[in-house]
């Protein structure tokens, strides 16, 4: 330990590629040739369940039966939120969703979206591409949708920044239970406003994943689902 010859040659470098599922990723190091094994047990000391791509870390670099491999983690700085992934009106062929469960573990989840009948399979690689760290039940989104081989999935997402917006179609139901009253506070949760702050901390909520699979206990036909719709974001 300590990295090389013994040392503590601490460098920068920037992270790849990450995935929580298989528990390693790739770093691009100052001063290595090629980019660098990193193994999920480097994360534990900072309680942290994933890296996100462009991760900025603090790491000291080792020889092991893999090759080149981070040997100690010393910090992580995470870039804030892109500004063009937060928005407050679709645009294109965007429409407005909100999360039903996400399981950061596995690395999928399932998001009402407005004008389909079926909850949408979104992967955590479509939120690794976007930069966004997770979202969470009840977040408000915008989103484009694809259909796969297997299922509808989805393409593009990005956070809905004004709270108070709501779906269309949420709003007109909304407006017709309160008997035409224009109220519709209920259906405009604050899910969006975390996400900026959370993507600027260092340490990610691990358990947030849990609390959305939780949420969708029983929910066998949409289980079998996201096994399918897994396998064919992966391949």
């Amino acid at each position: 330990m300590g990295g090389e010859n013994g040392g503590d040659a601490r460098r920068q470098g920037t992270v790849k590629w990450y995935s929580e599922r298989l528990g390693y990723g790739f770093v691009e190091v100052e001063g290595e040739d090629n980019e660098v094994f990193i193994h999920h047990s480097r994360l534990h000391q900072f309680g942290l369940v994933r890296l996100l791509p462009d991760d900025i870390v603090v790491v000291t670099v080792t020889d092991s039966p893999r090759g080149r491999s981070i040997d100690l983690l010393y910090g992580v700085e995470r870039l804030p939120m892109d500004g063009r992934l937060v928005a407050t009106a679709p645009e294109g062929d965007e429409l407005f969703a909100r999360v039903k469960f996400f399981n950061e573990m596995r690395g999928y989840g399932f998001i009402e979206v407005e004008g389909y009948d079926q909850d949408i399979f979104v992967h955590s690689r479509v939120l690794e591409k976007n930069r966004l760290p997770t979202i969470r039940p009840g977040q408000r989104l915008l989103v484009s949708v694809e259909d796969g081989e297997r299922s509808w999935q989805v393409r593009t997402i990005r956070v809905l920044a004004d709270d108070k917006v709501a779906m269309p179609q949420a709003q007109a139901e909304a407006e017709a239970a309160a008997g035409g009253d224009g109220e519709t506070g209920a259906m405009a949760e604050a899910g969006a406003t975390g996400a900026t702050s959370e993507a600027s901390g260092t340490a990610e909520a691990g358990d947030t994943g849990g609390a959305g699979e939780a949420g969708a206990a029983g929910e066998t036909t949409e289980a079998g689902a996201a096994d399918k719709g897994a396998g064919e974001a992966e391949e």
